[in-house]
């Protein structure tokens, strides 16, 4: 998965006081470095709206589960051992805690499960495949930022229309996600693409064919992301910038992690920016 930013370089330079763009490569840096950083701080592996495959639980006598990403959207396939788990109300998700309706029995008691979570960072929307055996080679999938050029992805050279609609589309995800303009990921079917520019929300999307559906033509989903959390960003990268400047940087602790900051102020700010987001501990049942 490539680094999802969730704060524009613009942004960083709004928050630091900063004109002009003789900063900008150095500030593309940090932005990459705290967003890492603030992934591992909150122990998940992004915050950015993501597929999560098959991960493993001890699910013996079990109802409760502690998800490893924040934000759970969606569940997408609970398997216990071999056999898929279903059950007959919606899940009962709240946050990164999932209660299933019955309890866990059967087969080796591990369960796998595959989960969408996170939060949308830029615009977003949808490729369904509707007739993979309709894609005829040539046709091309184009994603065109406002301002910049198309990169194209060509049935029969960048993906194949392959023997059902959730290869295919996995295929086409596999195609997007060797490009550096969006990231995308699948659930069944259906394939969505998320723009790798933090806040970015008219980069167009087209398809010059049949078999495929686009949720819109430009990648408009709505933005969720947190805005503590980019706050929280914001506040990293002014301590690695203050680092880099003087030698008055503290060490401040949360949790197990540790972080520098150039005041006791920003660690405070920064604290406050990420508290609602910090696990509790869970007990299983």
């Amino acid at each position: 998965m490539p680094t999802h930013l969730y704060v524009s370089t613009d942004e960083l330079k709004t928050y630091l006081g900063i004109s002009g763009s003789g900063e900008d490569t150095r500030l593309a840096m940090l932005n990459k470095a705290a967003t890492q950083m603030l992934n591992n701080l909150l122990s998940v592996s992004e915050l950015s709206t993501h597929l999560v495959e098959d991960e493993v639980h001890d699910a013996v006598g079990k109802q409760l589960f502690a998800l490893g990403d924040l934000h759970v959207r969606s569940i997408a396939e609970i398997m216990n051992d071999t056999t898929e788990y279903t059950q007959t109300d919606a899940y009962d998700i709240d946050n990164y805690l999932l209660k299933l309706e019955n309890i866990v029995s059967g087969g080796l008691r591990k369960l796998l499960i595959s989960y969408v979570a996170g939060w949308y960072p830029a615009g977003w929307t949808t490729i369904t495949v509707t007739d993979y055996s309709a894609i005829v080679v040539g046709k091309k999938i184009a994603i065109t930022p406002s301002g910049g050029s198309a990169t194209n992805f060509t049935a029969g050279t960048d993906f194949s229309a392959a023997t059902s609609n959730a290869v295919t589309a996995t295929n086409i995800a596999a195609a997007i996600n060797a490009s550096t303009v969006a990231y995308a990921y699948v659930v069944g079917a259906v394939v969505t693409v998320i723009d790798l520019t933090a806040q970015r929300q008219n980069t167009a999307i087209t398809y010059d064919g049949s078999g495929l559906t686009l949720g819109a033509a430009t990648l408009n989903g709505a933005v969720d992301f947190p805005e503590p959390l980019r706050m929280a960003v914001c506040e990293l990268v002014g301590g690695m910038r203050a680092k880099a400047k003087a030698n008055g940087v503290r060490r401040y602790t949360i949790g197990s992690k540790t972080v520098e900051f150039a005041t006791e102020q920003s660690f405070e700010s920064f604290k406050a920016s990420t508290n609602g987001y910090l696990r509790a501990t869970v007990k299983a049942i």
